[in-house]
């Protein structure tokens, strides 16, 4: 087969999933998979997000064409980089499902290049970070700390500490102990805080 009938059929099998150019390294042929790639995209069988990321269509039939979301594109953009990532303020707590909002802009951390991507309406902006602000355990320790720390602590109010304290029931507690160590003084104290008076 050639190469655009090569990724012609990968996208096929693989509705509903964010393509790169990388993704095809074993064509060895990269100008070759990005001309395929851009066919595809005029023939209406491929979406083009932003300037080398693409999604091959998905549709539910209630509610048609379905898009992926912001978290999975900035993690497909991390794997083909090779740089660690986490969300940061209203991104963290839109993960946590501690915020309903919807943003516009969604801000990660990162030990890569500082870019914006642009995504239809939305952004995805990506901020250096120090090596200590990507060095936490938790999955939910972690986004907890870096989300408190992008919005400061005259945004904080009881109801969110509650709903935090109810997510780290499920934490691994040595996670939450080091992480606990590795963030700014005021976190840590509302951290220790929550685990003494809500986690066993």
């Amino acid at each position: 087969m050639s190469v655009y009938q090569n990724v012609e059929k990968y996208i096929e099998k693989h509705p509903g999933e964010i393509i790169i150019p990388d993704d095809f390294r074993e064509l060895n042929s990269e100008s070759g998979v990005r001309t395929a790639l851009m066919r595809l995209v005029k023939a209406g069988k491929l979406d083009r997000l932003a300037q080398g990321i693409y999604y091959s269509p998905k549709t539910d039939p209630v509610v048609g064409k379905v898009y992926p979301s912001m978290d999975a594109i900035a993690g497909k953009v991390a794997e083909r980089d090779k740089v660690a990532l986490s969300p940061t303020g209203v991104t963290a707590l839109n993960k946590l499902g501690l915020s309903t909002q919807v943003p516009l802009k969604y801000v990660y951390l990162t030990n890569g290049t500082p870019r914006i991507l642009r995504i239809g309406k939305s952004t995805i902006r990506f901020k250096n970070a120090s090596p200590r602000h990507l060095s936490y355990k938790g999955k939910i320790s972690g986004l907890i700390i870096l989300a408190l720390r992008e919005l400061g602590r005259k945004h904080v109010n009881e109801n969110l500490l509650s709903q935090m304290a109810e997510l780290l029931q499920k934490e691994d507690p040595r996670h939450l102990k080091h992480d606990i160590g590795h963030a700014p003084r005021w976190i840590a104290d509302l951290l220790n805080t929550m685990r003494k008076t809500h986690l066993k």
